[in-house]
């Protein structure tokens, strides 16, 4: 309306005149782009069928094409290739048919045998598309635009397989036609005015043009439409500008394709030139333009006529009035001379304005004095200064803000005080307020003390004065606030990326993402932009949505969650254990969540994995106390088996013929065994058992542990053995390993009650290590039962069937022979047990005893031991081998000893003593005699006394109990040491 405003009132009568007669106008235009539409849609239909019924001819001649050399292919003289009568039969068909062009058929390898078209020289087709296409997929393929090279005319051809009685393709019938066919087709299928028409092949070369005929044929396409069709659907009609023409036409789009094929074998392209279709639709505007403009003319006209009378004589008088009043001359009313209408009432108006333009005038003045009474009690501070700079007035709010005076301001120029501006900038400003009224900025000012305030700054002009008022803010403090802000943020930022947890920013109502970290990104295995903006349940983060739900009622509860325990996933789908603690915080007045997820997958694995090893250890040390306890009951049991076998081998030598008391001296020593095989049983239970090694035929072992077996064993159970050949040696000792592998065994026949089979088999296991696997047919284990199999004292059998030391005992015979033992059950599967034995590197032993000592002189031997059985009952023995004893009960005796009757030729030291231990008698004696044979008879050994024994080489260790045999083979290790 300020612009209409502007216009002179004839001007906008003429105005209102042109507007009325709009309406018509529109009108006009409206019918006519209507008949455009129509236009456009009734070619656009015209072409339309144009295309359908080229495309409906086509298909029909693929179809009758496809007939045609369908029944060719069944034909007995093409199947056996009668060259000449196929000849004959193709030249026929082409005869008949003008728009083929030759008719033929090659071989596999593409080499022409018979064609309608005969020619001087064999020729190849197997370059041609349609040939191989055929070839490949078996059913009828197009070709391309081609020169034929029978008949030397442009064609286009299709393949046909010829296929024998086992599927397989023999020959390939050609078809071509002439591109001239097109012609025909085009005079049955009206063309629209003005249309072209171009049939065009996959490759982009042109095969038929209308109205062009055949003046571009072969030529290619355009190669920039080309590659639009590609982008085409098979059908497409659209108003578009043509490449080659360079004019709007209506441009339709047909690709006809055989089945099968990805590519069309023709394209047919049509286009009607948009304005011969427009032509008639803009003649009829243009005529209905021209008769509203000659009515609008004549309006006009009458319209000024009327307007020059009735108002724009008294609108000039107000005019002349107006201007007076603006001078300050005009008094008088003109309400007398502009009488009735309208403009008379403006008359009296204006009367009325200018009475209460007198009463303004005076409310002006007081305004004025109330602004300056405002100024001066303002906040903010204020000065006025002219066009030059010069500063004319100032409030005191500016001066408390800057620490000057008013006399100290006023006169002097702004960029004494505005460190930023120049005098220039000055005037620039200046400008830009008289041009756009209000201007606002930022700039320091200089204080009296030195010191700059940052103060915000809006100045206006007024028109009246040509004074520039200017209003100051000071933002010093503002700013510094804004500057912590800052800092805090980016404090924040490199909090939230550095943090290797996972960070979020959440909405609360529905859980969609707005902001996370790296460290989110790499737990969760997802980028920021397939998360930001995403639900969480969408993303599929949590494993189970209920625990969400569970998490979001608590968070909406009490506005926080602690270190709540969940399972989410990655985005490959591996569930991982988390800790998330959360907060709903107020961002844009709106709830939202920020948490913090910990990935505690490591913690949890290392807890678990923490708590195995306890269990093992516990596991451990129960079987280690197990161990203690067994080495004391072996200590006083071998006392009581040395002092037994020591009678019984002098009873062998005083009383050898007498043949009833060596019978039950045999007796006497098979009990004395087999109490130190159960010793040595019990021995298991610890690493401290002193063995004698020797290299075994783990072969060997088990044959005679599975004669005794199969003995014992009822016929119920069936016993096999599959032994490997050729398996290497192990060291160790033959006892302790036959008493694991029937311990296996018997608790095999255990775990079938009903009978079964049991399997013993050997085999190479991991390089460097021998296997002995027990197999039954039983019950099987339950996870539980598997993972407490070996705990000492744990057993599953009835009260009296079975101690529970079994599993244990064999484990700590593998762990002493530093091997393993490994379970494998399932419930109602059986059990398999695998012992795993460190193998040497040499072939398993020959059957046989070690060598025997050697012959020795008699000795002086000093026997320390604490028990009376070994001082009363190993005396005799070694002296009836001709050897002399002295024997003391502890190892300050031996000392008393050993100083009163000087150095022996061997001390038989027992470990286990009271007051002096072994080891202690060992360590007196060796600082007395440096290189004094001795031995330390124990049924175990601690991992000191282990190392004492290694350090000296002069010392060695004997297994009670022990023989005089025994005895002199461990001497004799001592003196080849």
């Amino acid at each position: 309306m300020p612009l209409l405003n502007r216009i002179p009132i004839k001007s906008q009568l003429r105005l209102v005149v042109l507007i009325m007669g709009l309406p018509m106008a529109g009108l006009i235009l409206f019918l006519g782009l209507k008949a455009r539409q129509r236009a456009v849609e009734d070619a656009t239909r015209d072409l339309a069928r144009l295309g359908d019924a080229v495309r409906a001819e086509q298909a029909g001649q693929v179809a009758s094409t496809r007939q045609l050399l369908t029944v060719l292919a069944h034909l007995p003289i093409i199947r056996n290739r009668e060259a000449k009568p196929v000849a004959r039969l193709f030249e026929d068909l082409c005869a008949r048919n003008p728009a083929l062009s030759n008719l033929g058929v090659a071989d596999r390898s593409g080499r022409v045998w018979a064609a309608a078209v005969p020619s001087s020289a064999p020729f190849q087709i197997g370059d041609r598309r349609y040939f191989q296409q055929a070839l490949r997929r078996g059913r009828l393929a197009s070709g391309e635009y081609v020169v034929s090279r029978a008949t030397g005319r442009p064609s286009l051809n299709f393949g046909f397989p010829v296929v024998d009685a086992a599927g397989q393709v023999t020959d390939i019938l050609s078809i071509g036609f002439h591109l001239e066919s097109f012609k025909g087709v085009l005079e049955r299928s009206r063309m629209p005015s003005g249309a072209i028409l171009t049939f065009v092949d996959h490759r982009g070369v042109i095969l038929y043009r209308a109205p062009d005929a055949l003046g571009r044929v072969g030529t290619p396409f355009d190669a920039r439409t080309m590659a639009e069709i590609q982008g085409f659907p098979d059908e497409e009609i659209h108003v578009g500008r043509s490449a080659l023409l360079g004019e709007r036409r209506i441009i339709l789009t047909y690709k006809l394709r055989l089945e099968g094929e990805t590519e069309p074998y023709l394209i047919i392209r049509g286009g009607i030139p948009l304005d011969a279709v427009l032509a008639g639709a803009n003649r009829s505007i243009l005529r209905n333009l021209s008769f509203m403009g000659l009515v609008w003319l004549l309006a006009f006209l009458a319209a000024n006529a009327v307007a020059k009378r009735s108002i724009l004589a008294p609108v000039g008088t107000l005019r002349e009035a107006s201007l007076r009043l603006a001078r300050g001359e005009g008094r008088g009313a003109i309400a007398d001379r502009i009488q009735g209408g309208e403009l008379g009432e403006l008359a009296a108006t204006f009367d009325d304005m200018a009475r209460q333009l007198r009463h303004r005038e005076a409310a002006l003045e007081e305004s004025n004095a109330r602004l300056e009474a405002t100024l001066a009690l303002a906040f903010d501070g204020y000065w006025s200064n002219d066009a030059e700079g010069r500063i004319l007035d100032v409030n005191d709010a500016y001066c408390r803000i800057t620490g000057w005076s008013r006399e100290e301001i006023v006169g002097r120029f702004i960029p004494e005080f505005d460190v930023l501006d120049s005098v220039e900038t000055v005037r620039e400003r200046i400008a830009l307020s008289r041009r756009e009224g209000v201007i606002q900025f930022r700039s320091r000012h200089r204080k009296a003390d030195g010191s700059r305030a940052e103060v915000e700054v809006r100045v206006a002009l007024d028109p009246r004065t040509d004074r520039c008022l200017c209003f100051f803010r000071d933002i010093t403090a503002a700013l510094r606030a804004e500057e912590a802000l800052r800092a805090s943020e980016e404090r924040f930022e490199v909090a939230f990326e550095a943090s290797p947890d996972a960070i979020s920013l959440s909405t609360l109502q529905e859980g969609r993402y707005l902001l996370v970290n790296e460290g989110f990104c790499a737990v969760s295995g997802r980028t920021r932009e397939e998360v930001v903006g995403q639900l969480a349940v969408d993303l599929g983060i949590w494993l189970d949505p209920q625990e969400r739900d569970q998490w979001v009622t608590q968070l909406r509860a009490s506005g926080q969650v602690a270190s709540m325990e969940v399972r989410l996933c990655r985005k490959d789908g591996t569930p991982f254990d988390a800790l998330l603690s959360a907060r709903v915080i107020r961002l844009g007045g709106e709830d939202v969540c920020l948490s913090v997820t910990r990935d505690i997958t490591p913690l949890k694995r290392a807890a678990a994995e923490r708590r195995r090893l306890e269990a093992e250890l516990d596991h451990f040390q129960k079987l280690e106390s197990l161990g203690r306890l067994a080495g004391g009951v072996a200590h006083d049991m071998n006392n009581t088996l040395a002092a037994i076998l020591a009678v019984t081998e002098v009873l062998r030598i005083q009383r050898a013929g007498d043949a009833a008391l060596m019978g039950s001296v045999s007796l006497v020593e098979q009990a004395a065994g087999r109490g130190r095989e159960m010793v040595k049983s019990l021995l298991g239970f610890t690493r401290k058992e002193i063995t004698q090694p020797v290299p075994v035929d783990v072969n060997a072992m088990v044959r005679q542990e599975m004669g005794l077996l199969d003995r014992t064993l009822l016929k119920k159970y069936e016993l096999v053995m599959d032994l490997a050949e050729d398996l290497p040696a192990i060291t160790g000792e033959p006892g302790s390993l036959g008493g694991a592998l029937m311990n296996l065994c018997v608790n095999a026949a255990d775990a079938m009650p009903g009978g079964g089979r049991l399997r013993i088999v050997t085999r190479r296991g991991p390089a460097g290590w021998v296997e002995l696997v027990v197999e039954d047919t039983g019950e099987g284990m339950t996870p539980e039962v598997l993972r407490r199999a070996m705990e000492p004292f744990y057993t599953t059998k009835p009260t009296g069937k079975g101690t529970g030391l079994g599993l244990s005992q064999v484990f700590n015979t593998a762990r002493a022979h530093g091997g393993y033992l490994r379970l494998e059950s399932e419930p109602g599967q059986g059990t398999r047990a695998i012992l795993g034995l460190a193998c040497d590197s040499g072939p398993a032993p020959a059957a046989g005893s070690g060598p025997a000592p050697r012959e020795r002189a008699p000795m002086d031997i000093l026997l320390v031991d604490d028990e009376d059985l070994i001082r009363s009952a190993l005396p005799p023995l070694l002296e009836a081998h001709g050897h002399r004893v002295r024997a003391v009960p502890g190892g300050r005796e031996a000392l008393r000893e050993l100083d009163r009757a000087g150095a022996p030729d061997l001390v038989l030291l027992d470990m286990n003593m009271p007051e002096m231990n072994g080891l202690e008698t060992l360590g007196a004696i060796r600082a007395r005699f440096p290189s004094l044979p001795i031995l330390v008879g124990t049924g175990y050994l601690e991992r000191e006394a282990e190392e004492v024994l290694e350090a000296d080489p002069r010392a060695g260790a004997i297994t009670k109990p022990y023989t005089v045999e025994e005895i002199g083979r461990a001497l004799d290790g001592l003196e080849a040491g």
